[in-house]
């Protein structure tokens, strides 16, 4: 079954290249803007640094803390733009405070970056889903029960979805 909860880190290895340099950037002192050093800062954002940034967002939304863990899940994404689990998690939050179409935009990430996986497809149709965007929804729910044809809960999604158009 596609599982519900937040997607947990797997195959850290995939995502941290084997020799990774740290950036020698350093963000400027006081004579530079908030912009410019937050640009600094997230250009020599390590592998690293957006692993553990995303480790944080994990951590904070399962203290409840939803907003600090959507900042967190969005800094791992700045440093690794495709980190498919931290899409997925971004997305389900963002859903869950009611930001649908931040959702449904972290979640099409989520399927551009690994459209072979039923996960993506299956979050996508939820968030369309709360959009009100059955026909959308349904066709998401539909890729995801093609890549995962025994699963009940894509099952029940086509289903559920589909009762909504009569």
């Amino acid at each position: 079954m596609i599982k519900r909860s937040l997607v947990t880190l797997s195959l850290l290895a995939l995502l941290v290249p084997v020799a990774c340099k740290s950036s020698d950037k350093t963000a400027e002192t006081t004579t530079t803007t908030t912009t410019t050093t937050t640009e600094t800062t997230q250009a020599a954002m390590t592998p690293q640094e957006a692993i553990a940034a995303y480790k944080r967002g994990v951590d904070l939304s399962g203290k409840g803390q939803k907003d600090e863990a959507i900042a967190a899940y969005q800094t791992a994404i700045k440093g690794i733009p495709d980190f498919f689990e931290a899409q997925i998690n971004l997305g389900m939050l963002q859903g869950e405070n009611g930001q649908f179409d931040e959702a449904v935009a972290s979640h099409r990430n989520a399927v551009r970056i690994k459209a072979n996986d039923p996960w993506g497809h299956f979050h996508l149709g939820n968030s369309l889903k709360a959009k009100g965007e059955i026909d959308e929804a349904i066709t998401e729910f539909k890729a995801a029960a093609k890549l995962a044809p025994n699963d009940s809960d894509v099952a029940a999604a086509v289903t559920s979805a589909e009762a909504l158009k009569k």
